[in-house]
């Protein structure tokens, strides 16, 4: 990413596109200078500095650049490798390709596999599912919250395919999101989100709720139905 992007369209709170998933530029007072030892840097503009005075306060000292460090081209293990502006998965809530799991990555159901210094750009999320535990393909779950102030925050799943109560079936439950196809007068709507929970109980016992889905406009409701849970 270049410098200029992080002043314009690649700014803190801003969402950038990865080539496997997107990340959230966390807030100034996440960023780390200290850890720069003779490469820190101020930058010596002191009308600039007076103007952000004007509206910040005088707590504001010096400006300094993004923090970053030389030698990822020669070193990519080395120290500027852990160095630079901070981020963070956004949405938190991945889904497998495969066996649609529904998960946040802080409950380690998913792996995460950065193994080529040189290319950190192909940083993946995986899940080992299906025949061997081949490791699976993870993408980020397609729906988030924003209020009208710019706020952000992942989509409340759990509490959306419960309506708002508690699972009565178990404390954690798996959730799945599984994608739905249908024919509406000569057109097709292809990705049509559905939600369903499932329980982690034997084969065939409990339920699972499928959620509302998108429909074309003057498409009958999508139906809900109740079916019981394979594992």
């Amino acid at each position: 990413m270049r410098p200029s992007h992080l002043m314009f369209t690649s700014g803190v709170g801003s969402i950038v596109d990865l080539p496997n998933f997107s990340v959230l530029v966390r807030g100034l007072d996440e960023w780390r200078h200290d850890n720069l030892g003779d490469a820190t840097q101020i930058i010596a503009e002191p009308r600039l500095l007076a103007a952000v005075q004007a509206i910040l306060g005088k707590t504001i000292g010096d400006l300094r650049p993004a923090p970053w460090l030389p030698g990822i081209d020669t070193n990519p293990n080395g120290d500027a490798s852990r160095v630079g502006v901070p981020v963070l998965p956004f949405p938190s809530w991945m889904r497998c390709t495969t066996c649609n799991l529904l998960a946040p990555i802080d409950t380690q159901a998913f792996g995460f596999q950065n193994d080529k210094a040189r290319k950190p750009h192909e940083a993946q999320f995986f899940h080992e599912c299906g025949r061997g535990n081949r490791k699976r393909r993870v993408v980020g779950a397609r729906f988030v919250l924003a209020c009208a102030a710019g706020h952000l925050d992942d989509f409340p799943y759990l509490e959306f395919v419960h309506r708002g109560e508690e699972c009565s079936k178990v404390a954690k439950p798996n959730l799945l999101m599984e994608d739905i196809r249908r024919q509406h007068r000569g057109q097709r709507a292809d990705r049509l989100p559905a939600l369903r929970r499932r329980p982690q109980h034997p084969r065939g016992h409990g339920t699972a709720w499928q959620g509302p889905t998108a429909a074309l406009p003057g498409a009958p409701p999508p139906s809900r139905h109740v079916r019981r849970a394979g594992l």
